[in-house]
């Protein structure tokens, strides 16, 4: 059967079972945890080895590591992937998008944050190109994401809010790297440290996410290098 631009069949289906998994069976108990994003601060310091030393080491979508392993790390435990970044073809917004580079990745845990209020027709072409591979992929309920939005504002939460959130409630403090709320925004295109990006994501709002940040380094359940 066709529908759109994809093939569904019964293997495609009997397929999804092995690559959908919302469970996480981790013991995260006294481990330290890092969220590290995709700002082009980074490439300002060398925080390479001091994120390799944590226990678990998350990512934002197509974030890459060769190249960049002495500012960004090299090690990679979750990576939390929007649905268009997991099943576009091309985003043609995004001068370094490579629809084959999450595919190209091994034994990763994959979270993927599906876009609200719509079907995720896309994501389903993600589905395809992850047929075969090391990686691990979950989905997580619109109603996880619906709750963070309530405090986030802005059509979606972004995937280093939706990544900090989800984290906290596995881990008593972390630690987050590569974050700056896109405040240069309009001074550049250089909004990732490994590409530019043609257009400002105004489906987030990175002012109330910066102050639930600032909120939380407060609390002690947040440090922000």
């Amino acid at each position: 059967e066709v529908k759109g631009d994809y093939i569904f069949d019964d293997n495609f289906f009997s397929q999804i079972e092995n690559i959908f998994d919302s469970d996480f069976d981790y013991d995260f108990k006294n481990k330290t945890c890092a969220i590290v994003g995709n700002s082009p601060i980074l490439l300002d310091t060398e925080f390479g080895k001091q994120i390799d030393d944590y226990d678990v080491v998350i990512r934002c979508n197509h974030g890459p590591i060769e190249g960049y392993e002495k500012h960004v790390g090299s090690n990679t435990n979750f990576r939390i992937v929007s649905s268009k970044v997991f099943g576009y073809d091309e985003i043609t917004s995004l001068s370094k998008f490579d629809h084959n580079y999450l595919s190209d990745l091994d034994n990763q845990h994959f979270i993927l944050k599906l876009p609200l209020n719509r079907f995720p027709n896309h994501a389903l072409h993600g589905f395809q190109k992850n047929f075969g591979g090391t990686n691990k992929v979950s989905i997580m309920k619109d109603s996880f994401q619906q709750t963070i939005k309530q405090s986030v504002g802005g059509d979606e939460p972004s995937t280093g809010i939706f990544a900090l959130i989800l984290f906290l409630c596995f881990f008593e403090k972390i630690d987050m790297y590569g974050f700056d709320f896109y405040s240069g925004r309009g001074k550049t295109n250089k909004l990732h440290y490994f590409e530019e990006v043609n257009h400002y994501p105004g489906s987030h709002n990175f002012d109330q996410e910066r102050d639930i940040v600032e909120s939380l380094i407060d609390a002690n359940r947040v440090a922000i290098y």
